[in-house]
């Protein structure tokens, strides 16, 4: 899948320098904090408005999901948890290591993940989407 190219106007505001400055925090956290980061990460990435639904109303997280068809048209497998739900929930866990908030910056890395797997056409801002705990320490 190919990742998401961010407008024009929101170009400008990319900050090439969040993924290694959240992922030399994540170097210098404990077992126990790299635990509740991934925690806080998964509770941020729960609450996105993902294409499909659960695949079984028995599970606890929103993946895996049925019923994903991509813009290319693409059905993805019902029994799988996609490699870009994995590695976003890794970078916004090394973000919340940093203490990077939730906002522009961070979100444009988000998208740049997961677009493709997001609801078309849906106000992620208007949506009242809770932000990650940025304090674990």
């Amino acid at each position: 899948m190919a990742k998401y190219e961010l407008p024009e106007d929101l170009a400008a505001l990319w900050d090439e320098g969040l993924p290694s400055k959240a992922s030399e925090a994540w170097e210098k956290l404990s077992d126990d904090e790299r635990k509740k980061a991934l925690s806080d990460a998964t509770s941020f990435m729960e609450q996105l408005p993902w294409r499909g639904k659960k695949t079984s109303a028995m599970q606890n997280l929103t993946w895996p999901r049925t019923g994903v068809i991509l813009d290319d048209g693409t059905l993805l497998p019902s029994n799988i948890i996609p490699k870009e739900i994995k590695d976003c929930t890794a970078m916004v866990a090394t973000f919340i290591a940093a203490n990077i908030p939730v906002g522009i910056p961070a979100m444009a890395h988000v998208f740049c993940f997961v677009n493709g797997l997001l609801i078309p056409g849906n106000d992620i801002k208007n949506n009242a989407i809770r932000p990650w705990n940025s304090t674990i320490h």
